[in-house]
């Protein structure tokens, strides 16, 4: 499925969670976070950078970049579709590769079923979320 832009491009979509559709690529730089770590056998005072997965705060304007709710996005991490934290009590961060991992297994044109309304996607999705389904097998 695409989305057809007011210039006249088309983003492709991914259904995200149940009847709800995303932009397949969000718009997001190439930034990445990371910690630097002491690397003796460089040298004493030689550090090496280790990259980690990308962290941003789940609040409105991310939202608005992902195309979905902050609550879809918790949503979606009860039922450990993506991966969040929460590293103070108002605070939650999204790993960013965890949501393009999931909008890649989401992708209709690679997993067409993949939230079909009696599928064990959707059936997690629901159960974890207090909306119904029954306890997953996997668990």
């Amino acid at each position: 499925m695409e989305q057809l832009n007011l210039d006249g491009t088309s983003t492709p979509l991914s259904e995200a969670a149940p009847g709800l559709w995303a932009p397949s690529k969000p718009p997001m730089d190439e930034t990445a976070l990371g910690y630097w770590v002491r690397n003796p056998s460089a040298g004493p005072d030689a550090y090496t950078l280790r990259a980690g997965p990308r962290w941003a705060k789940i609040d409105s304007r991310l939202a608005a970049v992902l195309g979905v709710s902050s609550d879809t996005i918790r949503r979606l991490a009860a039922a450990r579709f993506v991966e969040i934290r929460q590293p103070s009590p108002e605070l939650y961060l999204l790993d960013l590769d965890s949501w393009q991992c999931h909008l890649d297994d989401t992708d209709p044109e690679i997993n067409p079923d993949y939230w079909e309304p009696e599928g064990k996607n959707r059936n997690k999705y629901l159960f974890y979320n207090g909306l119904g389904g029954h306890k997953p097998e996997e668990d």
